[in-house]
């Protein structure tokens, strides 16, 4: 089998992750190619979760031709592990097709791309200056530093204080003009179950309290992402300088009148202040709707899921959809997601990866009477079999 870039792209998302999520993996990469790898037995089924996992066989390939891949970890069965690992790879595989570069081995590469740094690959090597911290991923989007952590139903408790402390030193060396905090789920829905259930943070754990208590006392915004197509979109947007500002005129274009200094608006619509939500900083809707009614621009997902109810339902604002024609203006082109390639993956030497087929097919292929496939040197042809 000739290895595409795409292909190499999945293996490597394998070793970054090391469970991933099925759903989110034939969301990105084509069930055939997935079909591909299981029968070359480079990936496997979880025995308990519905992801995948790489074999012995595709950590083998890994280490031969991938050197630049973090080093394979022993994968644990530990429902926490598992499910933090799963998580892992929904965010991975959303920041993926959003066109951000994922396989970061550092935080000062994010000076120098649009990436997604992933912590996990660098736990437990010499000094741990991550700690404890509940942080998934740091991306760094225009000019503001996001910590990444992934909310689900009764997740658990953190130690805020260390979150906002590690991610100030983590933020010392890139020098972004704004910090805040992303917090990424399955759904929108799913990460305000958890902000809005009501837990009680107990006295004897002071240090220690739920995520929506965490929301409500951050002293950076707080912004919301769901791990699917819309969260994808969402990144591409985030990632343009300027994004609140020039929405707010390509959406209102002649309706268009700026916003009075000392007013947390995007602009004035009708006499309204006028937000562009589609960051879902929801903590800068709640305080702009405190004393009179607001405006509110957003994706579809996004008002159908949470700003309908929150704030159209309430009396507290009109919610409007963004158009299709704003969000290309500002991309500059349509929304493209990215699409994994399917041309050859060359390494710098020049060189295409060639998976060999296994001992077990070539046996039964011959059996068969079939051509077996017989992978030959650089500059040589492959023959038999057509190349999957």
């Amino acid at each position: 089998m000739v290895m595409s870039q795409g292909d190499v792209d999945m293996l490597r998302i394998f070793r970054w992750c090391r469970c991933v999520s099925q759903s989110g993996l034939e969301a990105v990469f084509s069930k055939n190619r997935i079909a591909i790898f299981l029968l070359f037995k480079l990936i496997r089924k979880h025995r308990s979760y519905d992801a995948f996992v790489l074999t012995a066989r595709g950590h083998a390939l890994i280490d031969t031709h991938l050197p630049d891949t973090p080093p394979n970890a022993k994968l644990t069965y530990l429902k926490g592990d598992t499910l933090r690992r799963i998580r892992l790879s929904q965010l991975m595989l959303t920041a993926y097709e959003a066109g951000l570069n994922v396989f970061l081995h550092n935080t000062h590469e994010l000076l120098s791309t649009s990436g997604l740094y992933l912590p996990a690959t660098q736990r437990g090597r010499g000094t741990n200056v991550w700690g404890s911290s509940r942080i998934s991923a740091l991306t760094l989007l225009d000019d503001t530093l996001y910590a990444i952590h992934y909310v689900a139903p009764e997740i658990g408790k953190i130690n805020f204080a260390d979150e906002l402390d590690v991610l100030s030193k983590q933020a010392s060396p890139l020098n972004p003009k704004r910090q805040a905090l992303l917090f990424v789920g399955d759904t929108y829905a799913s990460i305000l179950e958890e902000i809005n259930a009501p837990h009680v943070d107990g006295k004897r754990e002071r240090n220690l309290v739920h995520y929506g208590t965490a929301c409500n006392r951050s002293p950076i915004p707080v912004h919301l992402l769901s791990c699917n197509k819309v969260g994808t979109l969402q990144l591409m947007i985030l990632s343009q300088p300027d994004y609140r500002n020039r929405l707010a005129m390509l959406s209102l274009e002649d309706d268009y009148a700026p916003p009075a200094p000392d007013l947390d608006c995007d602009a004035i619509f009708h006499g309204k202040p006028f937000l562009v939500a589609v960051d879902m900083d929801l903590q800068r809707l709640d305080r702009a709707c405190t004393h009179d009614p607001i405006s509110i621009v957003a994706l579809e997902e996004q008002a159908t899921e949470v700003l309908n109810q929150r704030y159209h339902q309430t009396g507290l604002g009109e919610v409007y959809l963004l158009s299709d024609a704003a969000i290309e203006q500002l991309l500059g082109h349509k929304p493209q997601f990215h699409v994994p390639s399917h041309k050859s993956y060359q390494s710098e030497e020049g060189e295409i990866f060639y998976d060999p087929p296994i001992p077990t097919a070539q046996k039964s292929i011959n059996a068969s009477g079939k051509k077996r496939v017989q992978v030959e040197p650089k500059n040589r042809q492959v023959d038999g079999q057509e190349q999957a």
